[in-house]
């Protein structure tokens, strides 16, 4: 879809060719007499039409560019959003305990999963993020365990942080052969060890 700059830029390329066409369709009927007048304007007509067509490429490829500085920044913002929440769920997995502070950092990282995260993932942080809230509104304490976190389904911490993982992955969509999972099995096995993992650190001495 056109922005609005390249819309107005084109109407009004279109409207003064228009505008020199007809003019000159209309001027060549009372020229007859004059071959080399209406061999002039016909070739203001031809410029005309190369004009337009020249005007809708260049739009065309500006366009183009544009949507793909877009994608690009939003794809670096979207990996720094992911990158830094990742974090923070490893700083409350290594102490095995999350703060109200940690709590209202999580809560400030939802308005920015609102603002440019993809739909699976801020749906997926956002079940984490309800947990943990549901955890802190049904006690008066500060700080509350990770392996006691449950939703109403009875999935724990670590399997909704698995799926936190994939969905980050999957929006990503890296199309990279040197780090692109391309054997699903082979990844599949990889993030269920990372997650035996997290709940082996979460239950030990709990």
């Amino acid at each position: 879809m056109l922005n609005k700059g390249a819309k107005r830029l084109l109407i009004r390329t279109i409207l003064a060719v228009s505008i020199v066409y007809f003019g000159s369709f209309g001027i060549l009927n009372y020229i007859n007499n004059f071959p080399w007048l209406s061999r002039i304007l016909q070739s203001f007509m031809g410029a005309g039409a190369i004009a337009l067509i020249t005007v809708i490429i260049v739009v065309y490829q500006n366009q183009v560019h544009t949507i793909s500085k877009k994608k690009e920044k939003i794809f670096e913002k979207r990996l720094e959003l992911y990158k830094s929440t990742i974090d923070l769920f490893w700083e409350v997995v290594d102490k095995k305990q999350i703060d109200i502070n940690e709590h209202n950092r999580f809560k400030a990282n939802n308005h920015k999963m609102l603002l440019i995260a993809g739909k699976k993932v801020y749906s997926q942080f956002n079940a984490l993020l309800l947990m943990v809230n549901s955890e802190f509104k049904n006690t008066s304490n500060v700080v509350i365990e990770i392996n006691r976190l449950k939703t109403p389904t009875g999935e724990d911490f670590p399997t909704l942080f698995k799926e936190f993982v994939r969905v980050c992955r999957d929006d990503l969509d890296i199309d990279d052969a040197l780090i692109d999972p391309a054997d699903d099995v082979e990844f599949e096995q990889f993030i269920d060890l990372s997650t035996e993992m997290i709940s082996d650190d979460l239950n030990k001495n709990s």
